[in-house]
């Protein structure tokens, strides 16, 4: 053994290794929504002080110091993607939405489109489509010819079938005029993503720990102007899980008693080894 202490070591159920769930509410709203896994969640503090000296002794003598600036804020890192952190991630304000009409027969004439290349509708939710050339004497098959994503309104030229006028551009490209004809369903108010229709969204965070051993709190932060710090990953190499890290400056909120504006902390239960 290393020796007897003085005194008596504190608990080992005191030790922190901190793990819990964070629900974030947008101002304006009252339900809570779950953030997901994450990789970290911290609060930083920034403290201002401003330094009195007195002039009153031999050598010039610091006599006391006055905090004049105190900032908090939060930075996390969300490994999962529930629609309050895509909303976070592409700054967009709540509520947007779209709506398309439906469509019957329509008609939409490509005067030049080559191999490889992608025609697209101006309609969503595609229910039925039908390509053929430009005068509607030889049919495109789908699978063989033609590709339509019928979610975003999509239709790549795979080839051209035989009979079918082929121009021979002089970049080597095969290039037809063809004629599209689809159908499409309505869209009533569905929901997007403005990107930086909302680039400061306030927040309620509220985190709760949940250790193996070790105080748990719940700690609540009232008003939190959160916003995506950095890059916004879209695609990348490897098959490793991709995170998204933000930022945020807390903010009082006037209506919370005194002392409690920014926010605070209030156990939850203490936990044994």
């Amino acid at each position: 053994m290393a020796g007897t202490p003085t005194f008596r070591p504190l608990s080992e159920s005191l030790r922190y290794r901190p793990k819990g769930q964070a629900l974030f509410t947008i101002e304006g709203s009252d339900i809570r929504q779950k953030v997901g896994d994450y990789e970290s969640l911290n609060l930083s503090f920034e403290i201002e002080e401003t330094d009195d000296y007195s002039n009153e002794y031999p050598i010039r003598t610091k006599t006391g110091s006055e905090v004049t600036q105190a900032d908090v804020s939060v930075s996390f890192a969300s490994r999962m993607l529930p629609r309050l952190i895509r909303q976070l991630m592409y700054g967009s304000a709540s509520g947007l939405t779209i709506s398309q009409a439906a469509a019957a027969a329509e008609v939409v004439d490509v005067a030049k489109i080559a191999v490889d290349e992608i025609a697209r509708l101006a309609h969503r939710k595609i229910t039925d489509c039908l390509v053929t050339d430009a005068a509607g004497a030889i049919t495109y098959v789908e699978g063989t010819h033609y590709k339509c994503d019928r979610e975003g309104g999509f239709v790549e030229i795979l080839a051209h079938p035989v009979g079918a006028t082929v121009t021979i551009e002089p970049d080597g490209r095969e290039t037809a005029a063809v004629q599209i004809t689809y159908d499409a369903d309505a869209i009533t108010d569905a929901p997007v993503f403005g990107i930086l229709s909302n680039p400061s969204i306030v927040v309620r965070i509220e985190f709760l720990q949940n250790m193996r051993r070790g105080p748990q709190s719940e700690i609540v932060l009232n008003r939190v102007q959160i916003r995506v710090d950095g890059d916004v990953p879209l695609a990348a190499d490897g098959e490793d899980n991709a995170s998204i890290t933000f930022t945020g400056k807390c903010l009082p909120d006037t209506s919370q008693p005194a002392g409690l504006e920014i926010g605070y902390a209030i156990d939850r239960i203490t936990r044994g080894v």
